[in-house]
């Protein structure tokens, strides 16, 4: 015990890696992924089957940022305008 909740060992907990096994059959594919008017989202798969997310996939939403530059150019007068926000 080290500290009275853990004890530490120099043995190894994990054994060797055995034999690699036979590869498994191909899954279905995805044909269509589709966002819900609720935003969770619908993976619609290749055998008709299609599988929609428990929740939503928008995060609420964050603060304004910043103003940035706008660059804006007239063609008339061949001026360009440099803007910063």
């Amino acid at each position: 015990m080290t500290n009275g909740t853990s004890y530490t060992t120099d043995v190894p907990i994990r054994g060797e890696t055995g034999a690699t096994g036979q590869t498994g059959a191909t899954g279905p594919g995805i044909t269509s992924v589709v966002v819900n008017n609720d935003y969770t989202m619908t993976y619609n798969l290749d055998n008709g089957t299609s599988y929609t997310t428990p929740f939503s996939m928008r995060g609420p939403q964050g603060e304004p940022g910043q103003g940035g530059t706008v660059f804006s150019y007239n063609s008339t007068t061949d001026e360009l305008t440099i803007t910063f926000g």
